[in-house]
């Protein structure tokens, strides 16, 4: 079931790795309102995505 999460940031986008969000470009206003625009969260979820392999060289 789809679940809803709260992002202290207004355009959140690349929801498979973490979440990232714009920053540049983004109104004065809306950077104001919401400070934290342009950084990467991270969340916990109930299903999880396939692990991946590491990176051999």
């Amino acid at each position: 079931m789809p679940s809803t999460r709260f992002l202290p940031a207004a355009q959140p986008c690349a929801l498979s790795a973490g979440v990232t969000s714009a920053r540049h470009g983004r109104p004065a206003e809306e950077l104001e309102a919401y400070p934290q625009s342009g950084n990467i969260f991270a969340m916990r979820v109930d299903v999880p995505g396939c692990p991946e392999p590491l990176f051999a060289g």
